[in-house]
């Protein structure tokens, strides 16, 4: 990012860069601008059609079925990676009975 000017100022930027909001393996990460204070707002992955869902999220979770190993193989493997885990497992498993009935 040092190597980027600010859209709204024109200045290089010097700012903030913090994790707004986390669901899953989607994130909304938030740039701040020390100069001007304008905020940039960037999401990681689009919603599904029709959802509210996250399309990594939804991916994540076909993924490991077609490789049967499901929510704790995926688990261990966002952890093995390090990177931060899947859907909370209620939530997975919720998500689950409605990517079977599809």
């Amino acid at each position: 990012m040092s190597k980027t000017n600010c859209e709204d100022c024109g200045k290089r930027w010097n700012g903030t860069m913090n994790i707004k909001k986390r669901e899953g393996l989607f994130l909304i990460l938030s740039f701040e601008c020390s100069s001007c204070k304008n905020t940039i707002n960037i999401e990681t992955s689009p919603k599904i059609v029709s959802s509210a869902r996250r399309d990594i999220n939804v991916r994540s979770q076909i993924g490991s079925h077609l490789c049967g190993i499901k929510y704790a193989g995926l688990t261990k493997l966002m952890g093995a990676m390090n990177l931060p885990g899947p859907i909370q497992d209620e939530r997975y498993s919720r998500w689950d009975k409605d990517l079977l009935l599809s």
